[in-house]
């Protein structure tokens, strides 16, 4: 193993030496040892291990931090494949279909537009007036219910009260209890 505390002319030994060892399968004389007694050299591993658990917890550890974006990396890529190569059904196909037509149609609301909106509102809730939670939009008439993103349709609510009303006209029984 090459390190800092080698001198220059001992790295370049050893890294001549390592690639002597190299031969035409491009394997080290280690990596030959090992494949030729894989049964004797995973005993010796076992034992180790055996002896010296927390070592080995410590190793296992080291590895799985050092190798856990790989792994999701390799997740990703997976589900990727497999939910690429799947067909959709009818069923998704006219969900997707729906979903886009939908997102066209709901209109836009800019952010100029719904900054002045929580300033009409003087930055409380409009179902509550609760000044200390963040503000979210909600949609007096729910987009799924053919309500559009635009100025007339929207409200600043705080989370709880934009959770309660949902995708009801009606409004949140938590503003009515604030009244």
């Amino acid at each position: 193993m090459i390190s800092e505390k080698h001198s220059e002319s001992a790295r370049r030994n050893i890294a001549k030496a390592h690639a002597k060892q190299i031969k035409g399968d491009g394997l080290t004389a280690n990596q030959r040892y090992y494949r030729k007694n894989k049964e004797a050299s995973a005993e010796r591993v076992r034992k180790w291990r055996a002896k010296n658990k927390e070592a080995a917890n410590v190793l296992n550890r080291r590895h799985y931090a050092n190798t856990a974006e790989s792994r999701r990396e390799e997740k990703r890529n997976y589900w990727r494949d497999v939910l690429s190569k799947r067909p959709k059904t009818d069923s998704e196909r006219l969900a997707d279909r729906l979903r886009r037509q939908k997102r066209r149609e709901a209109g836009l609301l800019t952010r100029r537009e719904w900054e002045e909106i929580v300033l009409q509102h003087g930055g409380k809730c409009a179902y509550c007036g609760d000044s200390s939670s963040k503000l979210t939009i909600d949609h007096v008439i729910p987009i799924s219910k053919g309500g559009r993103n635009e100025k007339q349709n929207v409200v600043p609510a705080c989370g709880p009260c934009n959770s309660s009303k949902g995708n009801r006209y009606e409004v949140p029984p938590r503003a009515k209890a604030g009244n």
